[in-house]
């Protein structure tokens, strides 16, 4: 294979690091291995603790740094490529439902209480991009075989 992508997947495998050797196996010498998963050594999981929104378990069984999955993919055969941080497009009201529920304060749940009654269908239903940089886009490229 050229290439394997795990979106969203690896944080909920019971063993991440079989299905990253299962990719260095199937993959082509230089081919290339994407994942995006949440970092939980991130400013805002490190901010709020417990209560980040990628903590949810039994969903989500294992949690990264940039730092332990570098470390995980050079043990697997890999070069990383780059880790960057990347957003995510929500509907507003999905956006203004989130902080209702979660947010630690009052002011900005009543705040968004208010605003998701008042923002109708029609500008309720927009989209908006929205990077809290603690997602993380991993490439990484798979080595030659040793000799």
């Amino acid at each position: 294979w050229d290439a394997v992508c795990l979106w969203d997947t690896i944080e909920h495998l019971f063993q991440p690091a079989a299905y990253v050797q299962k990719a260095a196996s199937i993959l082509r010498p230089g081919g290339y291995l994407f994942m995006t998963t949440g970092d939980i050594g991130s400013f805002l999981a490190r901010l709020q603790g417990p209560r980040w929104r990628m903590i949810h378990p039994p969903t989500h069984l294992h949690y990264f740094t940039t730092g332990s999955m570098r470390t995980l993919l050079e043990r697997s055969g890999f070069e990383v490529l780059g880790i960057d941080k990347v957003g995510a497009s929500r509907e507003i009201n999905n956006m203004l439902v989130g902080l209702s529920l979660f947010s630690k304060s009052s002011l900005i749940q009543s705040a968004a209480k208010t605003l998701h009654r008042t923002t109708g269908k029609w500008w309720g239903h927009a989209h908006l991009y929205l990077n809290l940089y603690d997602i993380m886009f991993v490439a990484a490229r798979k080595l030659p075989e040793s000799i």
